[in-house]
């Protein structure tokens, strides 16, 4: 199966719509399992990441000539986090939490047609299932 550069625009639009909400609701969650940054402002847990995102949808919009900013801007922000005296452990629950919100928000607002295709791309890496074969939704 060939997928269009539209795909991936559409992605990386979709991304920037979502990711607002998806960091908002991460950094809720950081600051819940991190005690050490209940008393932060949510600006100052923000700080590079909407940056991040924004790189990530670049990168998905624009394919492989935007990965080396994307990996810098992740740098950038991991050296603020510890600046912010966040350790490594703390640092990669931020990245799971928001590995975690993303996918959800994404099948959300590109529709039940990139859910269906998702299900179709999974069941075809399970090994049964061929381009064009019909999906059946699970109950």
């Amino acid at each position: 199966m060939r997928v269009s550069s539209e795909s991936f625009e559409r992605t990386g639009q979709a991304l920037r719509k979502v990711a607002p909400q998806v960091m908002e609701a991460a950094l809720e969650r950081l600051r819940l399992e991190v005690p050490e940054l209940q008393g932060r402002s949510q600006c100052h847990l923000r700080d590079a990441m909407p940056e991040l995102l924004e790189q990530l949808a670049q990168v998905m919009s624009d394919g492989l000539p935007a990965v080396g900013l994307l990996a810098e801007k992740a740098r950038q922000h991991a050296v603020h986090r510890e600046d912010q005296e966040l350790d490594l452990d703390q640092m990669l629950l931020e990245y799971q939490l928001l590995r975690e919100g993303l996918p959800a928000a994404l099948v959300a607002e590109l529709g039940p047609r990139m859910a269906a295709r998702n299900e179709r791309h999974a069941a075809a890496d399970a090994g049964g299932v061929r381009e064009g074969d019909p999906v059946r939704p699970h109950l």
